[in-house]
């Protein structure tokens, strides 16, 4: 090797001598410089290569990783998404806690959540004046006294409870249309009228149960259900927030709850349309 070494550096020139199968054979040189020059572009080539070779096992590493972090930054979307539908549901929860509690008898159960305007909200004059940051007027509310000559258009609440069933007009619904709202509450709650009028009926129905219905004489009727005590009777004229009956769990219930209806020429009304404000018109 270090013969060789020396021959290289002593020679100016490389002999080279090529014999084929036949015929003669052929001699060329090349000059040293030449031959060192093709070693370095093959010696950088072959360096660019493994360069060229690592980059590329790093990029393909990096979009690996790439990947899996959009994998798993989606993962962490979908789990946000259920916690926050899992706060919904205990929300809902604790909302059917405070119902159940309140059907109980249990006055107070706090669980520091405002009032909401929606199905299940309770329907309190507090509440109401919290959503709409105004004062209603409410039946009832003690301090509001019926006015002389008033009109007989029914607004307000005929008691304070839960609303368990909203007002369904599409027969095509699951189980069927519900002319009115059912407001839960416990049994022996105060039901009171929601509008003057005459009581034209108060007695038994087979669905309402202890059923008592209010003529309004401009067309209105309001329809109190499932009473447990009727307190007014046929042909009584009863005022704005004149207590009618005491709510229950009677005719066809499957908890303590008071069905109100208001209906105008026969038609049923949806009664939220009824809960607000008093109308100037009215």
């Amino acid at each position: 090797m270090k013969k060789l070494m020396n021959a290289l550096k002593s020679g100016r020139y490389f002999n080279f001598l090529i014999f084929p199968d036949q015929g003669a054979g052929v001699r060329f040189r090349v000059s040293r410089a030449l031959v060192f020059f093709l070693l370095g572009v093959s010696s950088l080539g072959l360096v660019m290569l493994v360069l060229f070779i690592a980059s590329l096992a790093e990029m393909t590493y990096k979009a690996f990783l790439a990947e899996s972090l959009l994998d798993e930054n989606q993962r962490l979307r979908s789990y946000n998404a259920r916690v926050l539908e899992m706060e919904r549901e205990l929300g809902d929860y604790r909302d059917l806690a405070t119902r159940v509690a309140q059907l109980a008898g249990v006055e107070k159960v706090s669980f520091e959540r405002g009032p909401r305007l929606d199905m299940g909200m309770v329907l309190s004059q507090d509440a109401l004046v919290q959503a709409e940051g105004k004062v209603p007027f409410l039946p009832s509310d003690e301090s509001q006294q019926p006015i002389e000559g008033e009109g007989r258009i029914p607004y307000g609440l005929p008691l304070d409870g839960w609303i368990s069933k909203e007002f369904i007009q599409d027969p095509k619904a699951l189980g069927g249309p519900h002319p009115g709202i059912d407001i839960a509450a416990p049994e022996g709650r105060e039901v009171k009228v929601t509008a003057p009028g005459v009581v034209r009926l108060a007695g038994w129905d087979d669905y309402y149960g202890n059923l008592i219905v209010v003529e309004h004489q401009n067309g209105y009727e309001t329809y109190y259900g499932h009473n447990s005590k009727l307190v007014a009777s046929v042909g009584e004229e009863v005022k704005r927030g004149q207590v009618i009956a005491l709510s229950g769990n009677t005719g066809r219930s499957t908890a303590p709850h008071l069905h109100y209806e208001i209906r105008k020429d026969g038609e049923s009304l949806n009664p939220r349309d009824y809960l607000g404000i008093k109308n100037e018109e009215q």
